[in-house]
């Protein structure tokens, strides 16, 4: 299993965190506390850099779902960039391509 890695970055109302590592159940959390602690109010896109993800499993998907739905509560956008082939298929097969914007 590999650790989680997390690096932040911000151009005006834009966040972008870069994810190195496993995505699971175990790591998840780690995450949603980084993306709370990077986030301010009015910021209007968090863009999740997934190009360095290893491994994501079920737990990880949730996360990313839990993070959809915050920041739609905000009224803000939330794009997955660096997407493998691999997590590509898997958001394809769960239905979940359609709730992100992916590039």
């Amino acid at each position: 299993m590999d650790e989680l890695h997390l690096l932040a970055y911000r151009t005006d109302d834009t966040v972008t965190i870069a994810v190195t590592g496993d995505l699971d159940i175990a790591t998840a959390p780690g995450l949603v506390a980084f993306v709370r602690d990077n986030l301010r109010d009015g910021d209007d896109r968090l863009t999740l850099d997934l190009s360095r993800l290893s491994f994501v499993d079920a737990g990880g998907l949730g996360l990313l779902v839990g993070v959809r739905v915050r920041m739609q509560r905000q009224d803000a956008l939330l794009s997955l960039i660096g997407t493998t082939d691999e997590l590509r298929r898997l958001l394809r097969i769960t239905g979940l391509d359609t709730q992100f914007s992916i590039a």
